[in-house]
């Protein structure tokens, strides 16, 4: 099996202070994941970004600054599970709807991810959300005060 590192583009978007997630379902168990998905090859992040927001939120967004990146190495942190010679690198960007959700997008779109159920609000420093959501160590972060980030993006 060839070994390789997936990049993928997530979206924090945060409105009256709640997060924005997809909302799966597999095997049983709900989780709540950040918007967001990888990067197809010749797309640059932002546009992979706005691309996987639109498949999976049905409404465009603003991409903003980069606010981190994170990497995650499965096999670090599972012993034998799916997720077995996975390696992700994810670059989080701040962005912002450019218009409201559609409540009933989830119920009549063919664009969703594989077990997507939903979208929810979820309250941003709630026990609920670090509980649930996927890589939430991240939500510690947002309460602190970030430096600048920079993304130069596609440049020769």
């Amino acid at each position: 099996m060839e070994k390789r590192i997936r990049v993928a583009a997530k979206a924090i978007i945060i409105e009256e202070n709640h997060l924005l997630c997809v909302v799966k379902k597999a095997k049983g168990q709900i989780s709540y994941l950040l918007p967001g998905g990888g990067q197809q090859h010749s797309e640059t992040l932002p546009n992979a970004l706005r691309r996987e927001c639109l498949e999976e939120l049905g409404v465009a967004i603003a991409v903003e600054q980069v606010l981190f990146v994170r990497e995650f190495i499965a096999d670090n942190h599972y012993e034998k599970s799916h997720f077995q010679n996975f390696h992700q690198v994810e670059i989080m960007f701040r962005c912002v709807l450019k218009e409201a959700l559609n409540h009933d997008f989830c119920a009549r779109s063919k664009t969703l991810d594989v077990n997507q159920i939903g979208l929810a609000w979820m309250p941003l420093y709630s026990y609920l959300l670090a509980a649930f959501i996927h890589n939430s160590s991240f939500l510690i972060l947002l309460k602190m005060p970030l430096p600048t980030p920079i993304y130069i993006g596609d440049i020769d």
